[in-house]
């Protein structure tokens, strides 16, 4: 059982212990007051902020609407994504924290002309400062913020206490409230409030499980690497010596290279540089669409995505040669199988690549897009495309060197 957790200080700021959340708009948009929310996109901060989402999404709630039933709920992340979205119209309306929306005003970040409150959370408390309950040696509230330097405090009824005593003391920085930490709040806090070690040792076990967990499995990969070489005869140091002045005979032959005959180099120079430009590029034509399907985040459904990565797996896995001999077949001799040959099977790699780089894009943006009606084709070139466009072309690039 978890020790008790005793509340013994509340953080006050600017002569308040509470802060609020605010709701706004965009200026000219759909959403004038709190009842024009109803069956519009509204637009929320992280899932586990207070002011950005819990606060306000209860506020709306005693208003009568009903977060995904009377409106679409948009979460975009930060309490900055909200206000962003917002003034780009791409969310009618959302709701931050109040200090960090006029904090946003202040460095221009935010334009007051083009968002508008429509209204205001109840007071939501500051965060508590804790200690252990009974059972724990304890210290007076007085005493521990003296230690701290933060001067007097009044103490009051059930261990809160109210004044200025907060400056210095860490204050959870995710709805963006309070200073940073004074200098050994950490040392002071975990001294008067907890015993030396408590509760360490079921934590330093776990990690040294862990630990062990993760040496096993890196001693059974090696392992099993050290055997895949002995089968493959790396372990024969008698071929390797056999085969030592057949090496250094064909590396004389090489060095110094002979360029007597430069000139009729030239022309298949030129057809394998053509080659490769046509190759990369029909392979781009290929892959992009590919990879598109083959991504669960823009893939219209399951079932098409297993179906797009297993024609990309084929096409990777057949060698080029196999390709080019099959496409001699087919179109004959000449530059042309090599170029279809090498689109396929590159298809099948950058394809995967491709895939996988539109997979792990920020989700938000994609949201935000959808949520202000944006057509799946618009999702993709105004939200996925820009995050992945210098993935996507150093990948080409890689694949068009190689």
């Amino acid at each position: 059982k978890a020790p008790a957790i005793e509340p013994f200080a509340v953080g006050v700021e600017k002569g308040s212990p509470t802060y609020n959340s605010i709701l706004i708009a965009t200026v000219g948009g759909p959403v004038k007051t709190v009842a024009d929310i109803r069956g519009k996109p509204f637009g929320f901060g992280d899932q586990a902020s207070t002011s950005s989402h819990l606060a306000p999404r209860a506020h709306l709630q005693k208003k009568g609407l009903e977060g995904d039933k009377d409106y679409k709920v948009v979460h975009l992340g930060t309490h900055d994504g909200v206000a962003r979205a917002v003034q780009a119209g791409q969310v009618p309306a959302g709701a931050l924290s109040e200090a960090i929306y006029r904090s946003l005003i202040e460095r221009k970040v935010i334009d007051p002309t083009r968002v508008v409150q429509i209204d205001l959370s109840a007071p939501i408390p500051n965060y508590p400062i804790t200690m252990q309950g009974p059972g724990v040696e304890r210290v007076h509230p007085q005493r521990l913020l003296e230690r701290q330097g933060q001067g007097r405090a009044e103490v009051l009824p059930r261990g809160r206490l109210c004044g200025h005593h907060r400056q210095g003391l860490r204050h959870p920085a995710r709805d963006g409230h309070g200073p940073e930490a004074g200098p050994g709040e950490d040392e002071v806090m975990a001294e008067q409030a907890m015993p030396p070690g408590a509760g360490f040792g079921a934590i330093l076990q776990a990690e040294r499980a862990q630990a062990w967990r993760n040496t096993g499995v890196i001693g059974l990969v090696l392992v099993v690497c050290v055997l895949a070489l002995a089968l493959c005869g790396f372990s024969d140091a008698t071929r390797f010596a056999e085969g030592a002045p057949a090496i250094a005979q064909l590396a004389s032959e090489m060095v110094p290279p002979d360029f007597a005959r430069w000139q009729h180099w030239l022309k298949p120079l030129l057809d394998t540089l053509a080659m490769s430009i046509a190759g990369t590029a029909l392979t781009i034509v290929l892959s992009l669409p590919l990879a598109l399907l083959a991504a669960p985040n823009t893939a219209p459904n399951p079932a098409l995505m297993r179906i797009t990565r297993t024609v990309l797996a084929a096409c990777r896995s057949v060698p080029e040669i196999i390709l080019g001999i099959l496409f001699v077949a087919a179109v004959g001799f000449g530059a042309l199988p090599g170029v279809l040959a090498l689109a396929l099977h590159s298809a099948g790699m950058v394809g995967k690549f491709y895939a996988e780089a539109i997979e792990h894009v920020d989700p938000k943006p994609l949201e935000a897009a959808a949520a202000a009606g944006a057509s799946r084709f618009q999702v993709i070139r105004h939200a996925v495309l820009p995050q992945v466009l210098p993935q996507l072309a150093d990948i080409t690039i890689y694949r068009w060197e190689y």
